[in-house]
């Protein structure tokens, strides 16, 4: 079953999103379970407005509990916080956005972080 990737952006409109599938979801899946816990502490909040990162949401068969949030260098979940040094992993996840959908503000957003 495919992930569901949301871009959190737009207020009011709906925000960019694709599917990813196949071995993007076998990539994705082993670049998650990569990345290292966080360790309690303060991790960044998204603003109320703008940009707010991406969303990844699994199907119950994936393995993966709740929704989990990119951005500013962590994933956040429900259950832990993983660290995504140099944002490589939101940065990868927009790349994909941009082949899936060659929507310019995911374009921006890439381009400023």
């Amino acid at each position: 079953m495919p992930a569901t990737v949301i871009v959190d952006v737009f207020s009011g409109i709906p925000n960019p999103q694709w599917t990813i599938a196949g071995d993007l979801l076998v990539q994705l899946k082993l670049m998650l379970a990569q990345l290292p816990h966080f360790h309690p502490g303060l991790v960044p909040e998204p603003p109320g407005l703008g940009y707010r990162g991406i969303i990844l949401q699994f199907s119950p068969d994936e393995g993966v509990a709740g929704s989990l949030r990119v951005f500013g260098g962590y994933v956040a979940g429900p259950q832990e916080i993983r660290v995504d040094a140099g944002r490589a992993l939101e940065r990868w996840l927009l790349e994909t956005g941009i082949r899936s959908t060659n929507n310019d503000i995911l374009k921006e957003i890439l381009n400023e972080l």
